[in-house]
């Protein structure tokens, strides 16, 4: 892939919301931080319950969805998957992208099942974030 024109890839992020679920503190504000920089609004949430509890506040006040969802997949009260199928029921076209430590082939093959668009194996270097940015936002 080529590398990331990060102008380019701003001019295509700049409007566009995006829903963050991540346990981890340390990673979270990692992450927000790079994600803030390109996207108009990112709502963090801390674990898989808030997160949908966000994902359905946030249509109910804005009568639209979130651009992306980017959510970790081990999480406490929901994990990933659980997420993932809820957010499903509500809106099947949904871009989301799973982070996980580790490259749980059991739980990957449900999300890709069930129909993620993308995946990160944390920890991710900046320009793989970037480049998995793109390719959701391009499809």
């Amino acid at each position: 892939m080529k590398n990331i024109n990060i102008k380019e890839l701003y001019n295509f992020t700049k409007e566009l919301k995006v829903l963050y679920v991540e346990d981890d503190t340390y990673f979270r504000e990692q992450t927000f931080d790079i994600l803030e920089d390109f996207f108009k609004n990112v709502d963090v949430a801390y674990n898989g319950l808030e997160g949908l509890n966000l994902y359905n506040e946030y249509y109910k006040n804005n009568n639209s969805y979130y651009d992306i969802v980017i959510s970790d997949l081990n999480m406490p009260k929901m994990d990933g998957v659980t997420l993932v199928k809820e957010i499903y029921k509500i809106n099947i076209n949904q871009p989301i992208i799973i982070v996980s430590a580790y490259n749980e082939a059991e739980y990957l093959n449900k999300l890709v099942e069930l129909g993620i668009n993308d995946f990160l194996q944390k920890p991710f270097k900046y320009d793989d974030l970037l480049k998995t940015l793109l390719s959701v936002i391009d499809n």
